[in-house]
């Protein structure tokens, strides 16, 4: 492992440590690091900018902003790729705060108070270990859409409200943690093909979270290197078994973190419509009837006639 950093010059004993995890992202690393840097805070934090030996430049960039903010920034990085998650396992371990925030190298903060208002929430609320935001969706031809909203009132949400829709929770460059509710991050997480809703549910399953209004960060859609483009470019196949091992992954996390898996009705709900609509395409009828069958009964034909016309339109607007 090499760090590069100024040991004299960080603080030394920082309250929230900013994971910053990078890989392909030369071109907009600097605006997400600039944009943590800026936050007004009357307390001390770090940020670790995780690089994975990307094929471009964004590790000469990365080294770019430590140079710009020596008192702030820890570039971190080893010899071999570790794809996305070992990556964030790997820059946690190296947080030297008892308070963990995310931003994602192609990710952006756009309120200079998010860090101050929900360090304060959690310091308010000791039976809670996540905070959360709204955000943006920012589009590359410059639009931006106002997204994961629970209204105007900042207020803490439950598990089950977290997650009782099929989509985003929040926002991952929202996300302010108490770092001891991942200590304990199955290991099962280095190799998932996804970690939002994991690091979510690890983070919300003692008290849910605090909830911001505030549209605090932007998330940029359909970056190359997003989740969304790997889906979109891979076969049905894939996808199929992806979401199988989505839906025994998430699972596993109700388990290991007692959480009734009911709270995650929709979002398998949706899964098995999906495996149904790609199994059809692929021609399998009994394979998607398979899939139908793996759903709750309570469901209405309605109710399921509504879903399959939705997902006809579903790809438009994902990362």
């Amino acid at each position: 492992m090499t760090e590069v950093s100024d040991a004299k010059r960080l603080p030394t004993d920082p309250k929230v440590s900013v994971v910053v995890i990078t890989y392909r992202q030369e071109h907009v690393l600097a605006e997400a690091v600039d944009s943590i840097a800026a936050q007004r805070t009357d307390f001390s934090f770090e940020i670790i900018v995780a690089e994975d030996c990307s094929p471009d430049r964004t590790r000469e960039a990365a080294l770019a902003t430590q140079r710009k903010y020596p008192a702030l920034v820890r570039v971190v990085f080893t010899d071999a790729n570790k794809g996305m998650n070992r990556n964030f396992r790997f820059a946690l371990g190296l947080a030297r705060a008892p308070l963990i925030a995310l931003c994602e190298g192609d990710d952006v903060w756009l309120d200079r108070e998010k860090l101050h208002r929900q360090v304060m929430a959690l310091e308010q609320n000791t039976d809670v270990d996540l905070a959360i935001t709204r955000g943006y969706r920012l589009y590359a031809d410059g639009r931006r859409k106002l997204d994961w909203d629970y209204g105007e009132v900042a207020r803490r949400l439950t598990v089950e409200q977290l997650f009782a829709s099929a989509g985003q929770v929040a926002p991952s460059a929202s996300l302010l943690w108490r770092a001891t509710a991942t200590h304990d991050l199955p290991r099962w997480f280095d190799d998932a093909g996804f970690g939002d809703l994991l690091l979510i549910l690890a983070t919300s399953a003692r008290g849910g979270a605090m909830y911001d209004p505030a549209p605090a960060v932007g998330y940029r859609v359909a970056q190359p290197t997003s989740f969304t483009a790997w889906f979109d470019g891979i076969s049905l196949k894939r996808r199929i078994d992806h979401l199988n091992e989505a839906e025994r992954l998430l699972k596993l996390a109700c388990a290991h973190y007692r959480v009734d898996p009911s709270v995650m009705r929709e979002r398998f709900h949706d899964f098995h419509y999906s495996i149904a609509h790609w199994q059809l395409r692929r021609r399998r009828p009994l394979a998607a009837l398979e899939a139908f069958a793996r759903m709750d009964p309570g469901l209405t034909i309605e109710k399921a006639g509504k879903r399959l016309r939705r997902l006809a339109t579903l790809g438009s607007v994902r990362r």
